[in-house]
């Protein structure tokens, strides 16, 4: 298993540092694991996970949007603000 951030991470898919700390996973009072969200690319993770998944020098290059203006993606589920 991965160390357990201490610290917000940066997001392992756009690099940024806007992830927000959702929830701890808790065994005998210790934490054992933390689901982080990006609130700027909407990427989720778990900082238990493989370091191919969630380590910036070991993450597939074609997974990473580091530098991508995220407006002029396509949006598969549309927000849930936008009107109908």
């Amino acid at each position: 298993m991965n160390a357990i951030q201490e610290v917000n991470p940066p997001c392992p898919r756009c690099e940024s540092q806007a992830a927000a700390l959702m929830h701890q996973g808790i065994d005998n009072g210790e934490r054992v694991w933390s689901i982080w969200h990006c609130t700027r690319c909407a990427f989720t993770w778990r900082d238990s996970e493989p370091p191919a998944s969630i380590d910036l020098r070991k993450r597939a290059a074609w997974s990473q949007l580091k530098g991508v203006d995220l407006t002029q993606l396509r949006q598969v589920i549309l927000p849930s603000d936008t009107p109908r």
